[in-house]
């Protein structure tokens, strides 16, 4: 069984799945493990690899994690080592965080997935047995029951109507889809996050914003930058805080932070990592793939690093400080792994 992790309806899946072929194939055609570009900012995966290396985490999240935990705070750590020796990621500790991360993300879109197919055949308590008898096509009953079980908790359902409550409070999204704003920065050097911002939410076919929320929020931006005196080195990440605010573990406008793990425990799964195939990686042109389970058969796990060369493009940045650029991570900084451009 081959499952989708993380998008519904034929087309998408249609997608999601050639995507993982086409990143198997690129595995095969290479000598070593393929490199990870990080935007040091945003903690996004950018480059060639910013939508396969999520699909592929998701993929394994769905293969191998059970669904009836809450959240991802409540999955037992094994998990977590067990995906990350099959992504067979480079140790590095900050490169683990954001991968742990993204299994958290995958979790929760997984899980609303499933909540949506649990809602088609379940609205009042005496549906319940109904709906357990529809599982999803990548469950079996007996796993569709635990999560069916969750469904119905007063904690989960009160817990679902403060989530959607607080989607109603949200004034405006993004119109890029799947691609991220660390990505369209990486595509377009030179332009400003204030700017990236503005295309971000803005309707493709008309050029004009999502609503007044937003095109409001845009001119808060550009008055704030041009207030600014010129002695004083306002940055657009910092003008995007001040405009937009903060929630937890997110910067709004400009992504994810790395939280909730302290850098003991993510050193703790890098040195795990290396106990599971350090050898191999200490032999990357000769990659050694473990055998696939009977659900990954189709697909082989790959290894990842990540690289340790700046492009050229992004030298030229340099010069530019008020424009900060996509980094990569540096597996020399023990601090926390970036490198500064701005």
């Amino acid at each position: 069984m081959v499952a989708n992790v993380d998008d519904s309806g034929d087309a998408r899946k249609g997608r999601g799945r050639n995507v993982l072929v086409n990143l198997e194939e690129r595995r095969k055609n290479s000598t070593g493990p393929l490199p990870l570009e990080v935007d040091s900012v945003s903690n996004k995966i950018v480059g060639l690899e910013s939508k396969a290396f999520p699909r592929l985490v998701g993929r394994e999240v769905a293969l191998h994690v059970p669904g009836h935990h809450p959240s991802w705070a409540n999955v037992p750590e094994q998990y977590e080592h067990l995906i990350l020796t099959k992504l067979r990621l480079d140790s590095h500790p900050k490169l683990v965080a954001i991968s742990i991360v993204e299994m958290a993300e995958k979790y929760k879109t997984r899980k609303n997935i499933r909540l949506q197919h649990f809602r088609e055949y379940y609205e009042n308590p005496e549906d319940f047995e109904n709906a357990v008898k529809n599982p999803p096509s990548e469950l079996n009953k007996d796993q569709w029951r635990l999560i069916c079980e969750l469904f119905t908790t007063p904690d989960f359902i009160q817990r679902s109507k403060q989530n959607s409550i607080n989607r109603q409070k949200m004034k405006f999204s993004s119109t890029t889809g799947s691609v991220t704003m660390a990505e369209i920065l990486r595509q377009k050097q030179g332009k400003g996050y204030i700017e990236t911002w503005k295309e971000c939410h803005t309707k493709k076919d008309t050029n004009t914003f999502i609503n007044e929320d937003a095109k409001n929020k845009y001119e808060e931006m550009l008055t704030t930058r041009n207030s600014a005196p010129e002695s004083s080195q306002v940055s657009e990440l910092e003008i995007l805080r001040q405009t937009l605010g903060e929630r937890r573990g997110h910067q709004r406008g400009v992504g994810r932070k790395l939280k909730g793990q302290s850098s003991r425990r993510r050193s703790q799964l890098a040195m795990l990592i290396n106990r599971s195939y350090g050898k191999q990686l200490l032999t990357p042109t000769q990659p050694i793939r473990p055998k696939p389970s009977r659900s990954q058969k189709g697909f082989n796990p790959m290894g990842f690093h990540q690289s340790h060369q700046i492009p050229t493009s992004f030298q030229q940045l340099l010069q530019q400080p008020r424009v900060p650029s996509p980094g990569m991570l540096n597996a020399s900084d023990e601090d926390d792994a970036t490198t500064n451009f701005f």
